[in-house]
């Protein structure tokens, strides 16, 4: 009797080993919509990944272990190379995305807004991580995407320079809104255990 009782985990042990799992979980289920945004969105469609990705992450990484962020981040960084190299210059600018997210979006306990006023400096900073990712690509790839965006604002840099921030604009809104609703959903959910 007393033998079995050794050999039974405790209560800590357990809660220990089902928060890893969770992690694990939260990680490979944010590598796996990842990997699968930059699978269907391409071409002209590409723009949906930066909606996707740095939402994703910061939705199922935020509370986990540095550890598994950092993982799923690397993960994800080498799947890139190896099967859309193309795209991984951007992968880094939606990693960059996803840490100014976590840093400016903090949240409080009823899943409002900390600070409204920070979403204009998220903004800039998308906006200057997308044309960034841009010139990049286009440096290391040798792709026309800066001369593109060029013909699309009649050779305007200050309309190019709105096309850019309308576009960041777009994103971070989005990226916002998918963070909020799904907060307070999950406090919502959350209420009902709790009493």
């Amino acid at each position: 009797m007393r033998q079995s009782e050794k050999n039974k985990p405790d209560s800590s042990a357990i809660r220990l080993t089902s928060k890893k799992a969770r992690s694990i979980a939260a990680s490979g289920m944010a590598l796996t919509l990842c990997m699968l945004s930059l699978m269907l969105f391409r071409g002209i469609f590409s723009l949906m990944q930066a909606l996707i990705i740095p939402a994703v992450l910061a939705l199922l990484t935020a509370r986990q272990p540095w550890i598994y962020t950092f993982a799923a981040s690397l993960s994800l960084l080498v799947l890139t190379l190896v099967f859309f190299p193309t795209q991984f210059v951007f992968i880094i600018t939606y990693l960059l995305m996803t840490a100014a997210l976590l840093k400016l979006m903090v949240l409080t306990q009823n899943g409002s807004l900390q600070r409204y006023l920070l979403f204009i400096p998220y903004v800039i900073i998308n906006g200057l991580l997308l044309y960034s990712g841009l010139r990049m690509t286009d440096f290391v790839f040798q792709t026309q995407l800066h001369a593109m965006m060029l013909r699309l604002s009649g050779d305007h840099s200050l309309l190019y320079a709105a096309i850019m921030m309308l576009e960041a604009a777009f994103i971070s809104s989005l990226h916002l809104l998918i963070i909020l609703t799904v907060r307070r959903r999950q406090i919502k959910a959350a209420r009902p255990t709790q009493e």
